[in-house]
């Protein structure tokens, strides 16, 4: 189950970095100890440590001004007082012509930071600044940290990535190591490197710092996202008391043993939970699996109460979660509001509407409403997805359908069939084995609707027609079943009332088709010409689409000549499919080939090729041995 990322607890509380009063932030513990004369150190160690004592005894008055102007900016800095910092900090800049100084350096590098720390837009511009004017100044790697840290606290996660590989670990104190380390896998969690992210906060979760406990969250966040519940779970149990992860980690407790299906567990934790509810979060949810918990373990009553605080919450509410409180209510009596419930779920065509409408269709009989539950049980049945939820709709549908005199099905066959046993000289009889029919071909059993035709001995024009278009379906079933003898003769069996020339065409050819199929090429070839010599073929696609299939008949049984025959009568009409004519052609180069006539091989060869065959590799290998054998022949010819 996915989790939005504002589901978990902010990761800024946890930074330790954020400015307050009198506590600077702990990457720039150094410059808290900076004092007077340590700050003349970093100057006499820029201009090299044997001159320093000569700087200390002709250190000029204007020299003295400016430390006591950058002290003064570097006390504010310390004492968080950003904004007035930067300001003293940008004039000591402006006021220094040197910018090799190190008090400039030292503030334009403070100045940065302070940029940082007001959130100001141009702080990345500052540090970036800063590296590009010093790139060997010693700041250069706590900038490439604090850039890391500034795309971090702006979400920024590739540009905080990115930074993450300029920063070099052994350069940070023990507690930035940590932050950064956080940080990083939160980066990469967040861009969904969950690898990276696991690795990451794995260096950080076993530790004691204040990235420890979240580190450990976030792994079993991953572990769960993965469906590595028995990893996750002790993790998140271990931090059921923290402060900041106390008030998530149920809902994640919950779903994992719902996952691995400890229903009676999911009620036993919950409950104190729901007691309770302001002491944890996600509330709707933990409903919800505690009122699924009791529905999967048939306490139906149970679960009302919870499904129906889910519900109202909108916690992960889905057709799903209707669908069960529905059901629930219907187990429960309560027939009106289970409709309510299961009508919202009937949205889809799925296994999930088809139950569904099913249960409404009990409902609506408990109502009395045996017309609403007549076309529930037909929509289940039409539906189609649970073969036994589907049997017991169509013998319901059915049995409604002949109490209120509409389409019967299951138990309406049934009782005509029994009628038909014991009043076989009825007059009724064919119009008994016209609902059989109907009912028949309502359930696409053409064979036994065939056979109720069968019986109808004064068949009129439609029965006729019908009878011939049944016979021709489950010819074609059968042939898309490649079961091409069965097909066969079914499509001989709708030749048996041929009331419409089209079908009847159609019926000559998927007859010849299917002997084809079958490897009988004689009888293949027999009804191409039957299709040929029936009236209206001519006007219909398949008369044309014979000569193709001949000449494949022919070609299979090496009659090349005749083969040739056929396969170019196809090739020379026009309006034939694409595909189909290239191959027509492919072929009509290898009846040539395979008569020594290379030339003409050539020619259908290259106008194959042409016409975009996909066989286009094989083409142009037959052309070559083609024009091979062609001028070897040449050669061998007398002179």
């Amino acid at each position: 189950m996915a989790i939005a990322s504002h589901e978990h607890p902010r990761v800024d509380k946890y930074a330790g970095h954020q400015p307050c009063q009198g506590s600077p932030p702990r990457n720039f513990d150094h410059l808290m100890k900076l004092s007077a004369s340590a700050a003349l150190l970093v100057v006499s160690l820029c201009v090299g440590p044997w001159c320093g004592s000569m700087l200390l005894a002709q250190r000029p008055a204007h020299y003295e001004h400016t430390r006591a102007a950058f002290d003064h900016a570097s006390g504010l800095f310390h004492r968080a007082q950003y904004a007035a910092a930067q300001y003293e900090l940008d004039r000591l800049i402006e006021t220094t012509r040197d910018p090799h100084a190190p008090t400039r350096i030292e503030a334009e590098y403070l100045s940065a930071i302070c940029a940082v720390r007001l959130f100001h837009s141009d702080a990345p511009v500052r540090l970036l600044a800063f590296m590009a004017d010093h790139p060997e100044d010693l700041h250069v790697g706590a900038v490439r940290f604090e850039l890391f840290r500034h795309y971090f606290t702006n979400k920024r996660w590739k540009d905080c990535l990115a930074w993450a590989l300029q920063v070099n670990e052994e350069d940070l104190s023990a507690a930035d190591v940590e932050e950064f380390r956080f940080k990083s896998g939160y980066a990469h969690f967040q861009e969904g490197h969950t690898e990276h992210a696991q690795s990451a906060f794995g260096k950080v979760k076993d530790g004691t710092g204040p990235y420890a406990v979240p580190a450990k969250y976030y792994t079993a966040h991953i572990d769960y996202e993965r469906g590595r519940y028995a990893v996750a779970l002790p993790v998140f149990k271990s931090l059921e008391n923290d402060a900041a992860f106390g008030k998530v980690v149920p809902f994640y407790i919950a779903e994992i043993e719902f996952m691995q299906g400890h229903y009676d567990e999911v009620i036993a934790y919950t409950k104190p939970l729901l007691e309770d509810p302001e002491g944890t979060k996600r509330i709707g949810d933990i409903n919800r699996l505690a009122g699924e918990s009791h529905y999967r373990t048939g306490r139906y009553a149970e679960a009302v109460p919870y499904l129906e605080k889910a519900i109202a919450r909108g916690a992960g509410v889905g057709r799903t979660e209707r669908y069960q409180l529905g059901h629930a209510y219907y187990k429960a009596g309560e027939h009106q509001k289970a409709l309510t419930q299961l009508t919202l779920v009937t949205t889809e065509d799925d296994s999930l509407s088809q139950l569904a409408v099913y249960h409404m269709a009990d409902c609506y009989l408990a109502l009395k409403e045996k017309n609403y539950a007549r076309n529930a049980f037909k929509r289940a049945y039409e539906l189609g997805f649970d073969a036994k939820v589907t049997e017991d709709a169509l013998f319901n549908y059915a049995k409604l359908a002949y109490e209120l005199s509409f389409d019967p099905y299951s138990e309406a066959i049934v009782a005509l069939r029994d009628y038909l046993k014991k009043y076989p000289n009825t007059p009724r009889r064919d119009e008994a084995y016209g609902f059989l029919v109907d009912v028949f071909l309502k359930s696409r059993n053409y064979d036994a609707a065939l056979e109720a035709l069968d019986e109808i001995q004064n068949k009129d024009f439609v029965l006729k027609e019908t009878y011939q278009r049944l016979a021709h379906d489950r010819g074609a079933e059968l042939y898309d079943g490649r079961k091409y003898e069965e097909a066969a003769k079914a499509f001989q069996r709708a030749l048996k009332y041929p009331m419409d020339q089209a079908v009847n065409a159609r019926c000559h050819y998927w007859m010849g088709e299917s002997y084809y199929g079958a490897g009988d090429y004689d009888q293949a070839l027999a009804k191409y010409d039957d299709l040929r010599n029936s009236p209206g073929a001519y006007a219909t696609e398949l008369y044309e689409q014979a000569s193709y299939s001949m000449g494949y008949a022919y070609f299979k049984q090496k009659r090349y000549d005749e083969s040739l025959t056929a396969l170019r009568r196809f090739a020379g009409v026009s309006g034939t499919e694409a595909k189909q004519r290239a191959d027509a052609l492919m072929r009509i180069g290898d009846c040539f080939y395979l008569a020594k006539d290379e030339e003409q091989a050539i020619s259908w060869y290259d106008q194959a090729i042409k016409a975009g065959s996909t066989e286009r590799d094989y083409a142009m290998y037959q052309k070559a041995c083609a024009t091979a054998s062609s001028r070897s022949s040449r050669r061998r010819s007398p002179c």
